[in-house]
């Protein structure tokens, strides 16, 4: 059974990212183009890799889209890859996930000149979640936010470079509906504030209200 998980449109309107999910098989990532109706494989349709992935962001100019490994994807697992969808070319970036599937990442997001990344990760439930920021080439990485407790997620880089925004929530037991928090903070990392509550669901269960 095929279902759209998700639709990311480009910043210049000429593609959408479609988040597919085949069944158990894990996500996968297809593109759209706009105007002619035509949707092709992330990788394209002669890629000889497991192509399981999911999507993080597009790039700011809209030629690439930012995409994490699937955990079970033997080629592209625990990394997270810069894909150019005119070329299917790809390249890994600095974030990576632990072979014990731990840190977790959670949310990434361009710098509006597209030379940077913000991204998400934490340990556990119930553990350490951070934000870090890094160059696209890999000679700058600074941590800008970490909490004890709370799970962080949904990272979006605001479009003048100013500011990032997060949501932060805690998982409750037994799972019901959280109450989460929405966050911005300066690019540098300085001046966190909680802008509002919002309605949060559990991950693998009752699915996001915080969109």
């Amino acid at each position: 059974r095929t279902r759209i998980e998700r639709l990311y449109p480009s910043p210049d309107g000429r593609r959408v990212a479609v988040a597919w999910i085949y069944g158990e098989g894990g996500t996968f990532v297809s593109i759209l183009d706009v105007n002619t109706g035509i949707l092709t494989p992330l990788f394209g349709d002669s890629a000889q890799i497991d192509q399981r992935v999911y999507f993080l962001d597009w790039s700011p100019d809209g030629n690439s889209v930012l995409v994490l490994g699937n955990v079970d994807n033997p080629d592209l697992r625990y990394s997270a890859w810069l894909v150019d969808v005119n070329t299917h070319a790809y390249q890994a970036v600095g974030i990576k996930q632990n072979e014990n599937r731990v840190p977790v990442i959670t949310g990434a997001s361009f710098s509006p000149d597209g030379q940077e990344i913000a991204y998400a990760q934490y340990e556990c439930a119930r553990c350490t979640s951070e934000i870090w920021r890094i160059s696209l080439d890999g000679s700058s990485k600074q941590l800008l936010f970490q909490h004890s407790l709370d799970e962080i997620e949904e990272v979006k880089w605001s479009p003048r470079g100013d500011l990032i925004a997060f949501v932060k929530w805690r998982l409750s037991y037994p799972p019901t509906f959280p109450l989460g928090e929405l966050w911005v903070m300066n690019a540098d990392g300085s001046n966190s504030r909680q802008l509002s509550s919002i309605l949060t669901g559990p991950k693998y269960e009752l699915g996001y209200g915080f969109t």
